[in-house]
């Protein structure tokens, strides 16, 4: 509970175990590279600094674009009636070519 108080943990839960499958479920669930992007910018806030971490989040927004999985979500997000992704899970982030529409 006093972790609860000062922010350390988001919630208090009877079974932490399950509480944590459900959460790693989550983000299973989401984009693969977006995902990877996000824990390397938490950890480059830890190593490095705010700052760092501001410069890494920008890069990789830029970088994430040019992926099909974003272009799947977006799909997914306009589909009507709405459809869940099925992300690729490529990290196409490197690639020096945009990915095909269609």
């Amino acid at each position: 509970e006093q972790a609860l108080r000062e922010r350390l943990v988001a919630s208090l839960d009877e079974d932490a175990e399950a509480a944590a499958v459900e959460v790693a479920a989550q983000m299973a669930a989401q984009a693969p590279a977006a995902v990877r992007s996000c824990v390397r910018t938490l950890r480059t806030r830890q190593e490095g600094g705010l700052e760092a971490a501001l410069w890494r989040e920008a890069d990789s927004q830029a970088h994430c674009y040019a992926t099909a999985d974003y272009l799947e979500g977006l799909r997914a997000l306009t589909a009507k009636p709405r459809a869940p992704p099925s992300f690729a899970g490529y990290e196409e982030c490197s690639s020096d070519r945009p990915p095909k529409l269609g």
